[in-house]
């Protein structure tokens, strides 16, 4: 899934707060490249049912950081 490179920081959150937040809630595993690769690429992996949920999910909080950095 594509997630802009500028906005991965907000994703993963403080020291990984966000991102291990939204794997247990969704019962995935979310693969960030490093930073030194800046890929916009992230890989969700699990259940196909919950691999939907928590890329829509990520689909919003991109959707919300993009509101939030235009207001900036």
């Amino acid at each position: 899934m594509e997630v802009p490179y500028d906005l991965r920081r907000f994703i993963i959150g403080q020291k990984g707060k966000d991102v291990r937040s939204m794997m247990e809630t969704y019962d995935v595993h979310i693969i960030i490249p490093p930073q030194n690769e800046q890929s916009d690429v992230i890989t969700i992996t699990g259940l196909p049912e919950k691999v939907a949920k928590a890329k829509e999910a990520l689909k919003e909080r991109i959707k919300q950081l993009e509101l939030e950095k235009h207001d900036r």
